[in-house]
């Protein structure tokens, strides 16, 4: 690459959690929900294999917010 930034940007959970709430017009419930979903299905997978959007989906059902 020549004379320019690295264009590898990247961002915390919390700015990656604004984004997806803007881009896909999501809660903050929903977009809680996601993630945490997303990230236990991550950690059910063996090696760097992603999860299923089904199991995701699944997850998503069962992760309960509650403000405190």
């Amino acid at each position: 690459m020549r004379g320019g930034a690295d264009m590898n940007i990247k961002l915390t959970i919390p700015e990656r959690l604004k984004d997806l709430r803007t881009e896909r017009g999501l809660t903050l419930e929903e977009a809680l929900r996601l993630s945490t979903a997303a990230g236990a299905a991550s950690v059910m997978c063996t090696g760097t294999q992603a999860a299923s959007l089904e199991t995701i989906q699944q997850l998503m059902e069962q992760v309960t917010y509650r403000e405190l």
